[in-house]
């Protein structure tokens, strides 16, 4: 989550801009690090336990909050106290031609299609109630808390 609101994921909470790359209402999934942390910790210890060891899958998703750039928006001017911030929505066909024709080695931009294609949305693919059933252990961190830990709230 804290790299996933960062200008270079085109999020910039302090100038109140967004920029993507598909549709702005595209949903995708975000974990602070803490509560990775944490479901690491979890998983390790259901694997060590005999009674548990068999439901640890080989390969999870984790979904701490799921949100779009629309979302994202909002939460800020919300949290902020000011008008919602315009979102470029940029054409996502063109900018994987583009790195399909120069590759680079900026993984971001990798990321940024995969969550203009919607292939980032882990809200209904993820293993969070094997982990956190019912956030027993811990209440996964939002978008919105992360947002006003930011700006002192």
């Amino acid at each position: 989550m804290e790299y996933a609101l960062t200008p270079i994921m085109g999020i910039d909470v302090e100038k109140n801009a967004y920029t993507c790359y598909g549709p702005p209402s595209q949903r995708f999934s975000t974990t602070s690090t803490a509560d990775l942390g944490r479901a690491v910790i979890r998983l390790a210890t259901l694997s060590l336990d005999p009674a548990s060891a068999s439901r640890v899958p080989d390969e999870l998703r984790i979904s701490g909050s799921t949100v779009s750039y629309e979302d994202v928006q909002g939460i800020v001017a919300r949290v902020k106290g000011v008008a919602r911030g315009e979102i470029e929505s940029k054409d996502l066909t063109q900018f994987k031609n583009r790195i399909r024709q120069d590759p680079g080695q900026n993984y971001q931009d990798y990321l940024r299609v995969v969550t203009g294609e919607g292939r980032a949305d882990f809200s209904s693919d993820n293993a969070n109630e094997l982990v956190n059933p019912a956030e027993a252990f811990w209440k996964w961190k939002t978008v919105e808390a992360h947002v006003c830990e930011l700006w002192g709230f």
